[in-house]
């Protein structure tokens, strides 16, 4: 029986299932020391430590393959029993961890509620950044939710942190769909949150998804498309300098194979200016650079570009 307490997602399954029997008649009681299950039901007899091991570890396994087995108060009441600081706190984050995104699944918003009104849970880690937990995968099965809850400034001056989080999934989704969404994101940094703002953010993050290896051809020429189609009043200036900004981060080689298949001036134009600020960087071996990464086809015209800017 020791043994079966020693892992925190087994913990965490014991404690729901004590949680979901404990919601509806009685109050779910705090963890002990060595993490066993704390609720007790209406007669004041732990109903789960009383099975054998046999049932706890089917009851356990079951919670774990489906956690929308159960209802978010047994979530809540989980996360209040966690709360009296009796644990370790690695082994008391562990849980609380696993809790979290097994609650996501079935309650997105009252997991982060749960989350952003306890900052004990973390101390100094960041929330939504930190190594314990990974919100992306609720996040990514839940966009339209995500984007709902940061439209309303669900949580206050914390949005921003979700706003970033549904903007990485967002971009790996629908890269394009992300760009449609470029005006209404803040044209500002949030305060005390990052040194990045949300709309540069999207583009960079919709621009390395676009082309990623694996993703369809077009879909950096459609990014792209958007990113000139935004109008002024939306901060379509904007966009486009965080483009300028954004391309040289791409291989050369894709540069330069989108250079020499690219149909609208504006868009090649595009490319052609990143290639040129990733060949400024090898001045000391820009023959060499030239020779890797430049087709025949479009060699000279990349010189006379380097020559214009004074590397020729």
């Amino acid at each position: 029986m020791t043994a079966f307490f020693q892992s925190w997602r087994t913990k965490l399954a014991v404690l729901l299932l004590g949680a979901a029997l404990g919601v509806a008649g009685s109050r779910a009681k705090p963890v002990d020391e060595a993490g066993n299950l704390p609720v007790l039901d209406t007669s004041g007899r732990s109903p789960l430590q009383s099975r054998p091991p046999s049932s706890l570890d089917h009851g356990a396994s079951k919670v774990l393959r489906n956690p929308s087995s159960l209802p978010t108060e047994a979530y809540s009441a989980a996360w209040e029993s966690l709360k009296d600081g009796k644990l370790p706190r690695d082994t008391r984050i562990g849980i609380q961890s696993t809790l979290l995104a097994e609650w996501a699944e079935i309650d997105l918003e009252s997991a982060l509620r749960a989350a952003m009104a306890d900052p004990g849970w973390l101390r100094d880690d960041p929330f939504l950044t930190n190594p314990w937990i990974d919100w992306s995968p609720a996040i990514s099965r839940q966009l339209d939710l995500v984007w709902d809850l940061i439209q309303r400034h669900a949580f206050g001056p914390r949005t921003g942190e979700l706003r970033r989080l549904w903007i990485e999934a967002k971009a790996k989704e629908d890269p394009v769909g992300l760009l449609s969404h470029f005006g209404e994101l803040p044209p500002r940094i949030d305060p005390g949150v990052f040194t990045v703002n949300s709309r540069d953010e999207a583009v960079a993050s919709a621009l390395m998804s676009a082309h990623d290896p694996g993703a369809d051809p077009n879909l950096g020429f459609e990014a792209l498309s958007r990113i000139l189609e935004i109008p002024e009043d939306q901060g379509g200036g904007h966009a486009v300098q965080a483009a300028e900004n954004s391309l040289p981060s791409l291989s050369p080689g894709t540069l330069a194979d989108r250079i020499t298949v690219a149909s609208d001036p504006a868009i090649r134009a595009l490319y052609f200016d990143a290639l040129i600020f990733r060949l400024r960087m090898h001045e000391d071996s820009l023959e060499t650079k030239l020779d890797q990464w430049v087709p025949a086809e479009i060699r000279a015209e990349v010189e006379a570009g380097l020559h214009a800017r004074g590397d020729r």
